[in-house]
């Protein structure tokens, strides 16, 4: 268990570390991706709120696509092919109190 608090806590710190030298611009599409999808091992909340590993991996691959200059059809596209288009948060069929 200690072991898996380690890596949580190491990918944390991953996902700080990579909006740390984000330009403003890219850090605001970076937020807006990761309120687009959803955290592939529950699918109720999204990445960015989500704390599990998976979740805290995705934040970092999103910085990183965006650094890379992918664009944002790119980013979810690729989301929607690994896990399928569940993955994607839908405006329309938010939960109500979803913010």
């Amino acid at each position: 268990m200690q072991g898996l608090q380690m890596w949580t806590g190491a990918f944390a710190v991953l996902a700080f570390l990579a909006h740390g030298g984000v330009p403003q611009g890219q850090h605001a599409r970076i937020q807006h991706l990761e309120k687009a999808v959803l955290a592939p091992c529950c699918y109720t909340e999204t990445v960015g709120q989500h704390q599990s590993e998976i979740a805290v991996k995705m934040r970092v691959e999103i910085a990183k696509w965006v650094e890379q200059g992918r664009t944002d059809d790119e980013i979810l596209d690729t989301y929607a092919k690994r896990y399928g288009a569940r993955v994607l948060v839908d405006p329309k069929t938010i939960p109500k109190g979803w913010t």
